[in-house]
């Protein structure tokens, strides 16, 4: 689809709402900016609850490492698309998003 994911196993109970969110990643001890949907995957038919993380401009095989998510915004709730065309497009806005909040919280900073 174009949005690879690393599927999180929580170290404990997850205690946000289902839906996806502006996050950054601690992995390898570098923060990586991305967003992270926590919940089922109604558009698959996969009612078994997972947390999974895209991470921007990242291209690296990360499977086993050990890695913390901080989030910043919740972007929206979990939806059932009815394609995956459709489903891709979204995901295309959410990228979107998250990656002009990281830009915008850039500007905002007071040093």
């Amino acid at each position: 689809m174009g949005f690879p994911t690393a599927n999180i196993e929580p170290a404990g109970d997850v205690l946000l709402a289902d839906g996806v969110y502006v996050t950054e990643t601690l992995v390898e001890g570098r923060i990586v900016h991305g967003m992270t949907h926590i919940g089922r995957r109604p558009t698959f038919g996969v009612d078994e609850k997972a947390v999974e993380t895209h991470l921007f401009d990242f291209d690296r095989d990360i499977y086993g490492a050990e890695t913390r998510l901080y989030f910043h915004r919740l972007l929206r709730g979990t939806v059932t698309f009815e394609s995956v065309e459709a489903l891709r497009g979204q995901l295309e806005r959410d990228s979107k998003r998250a990656r002009r909040f990281f830009r915008d919280r850039g500007r905002n900073l007071v040093l």
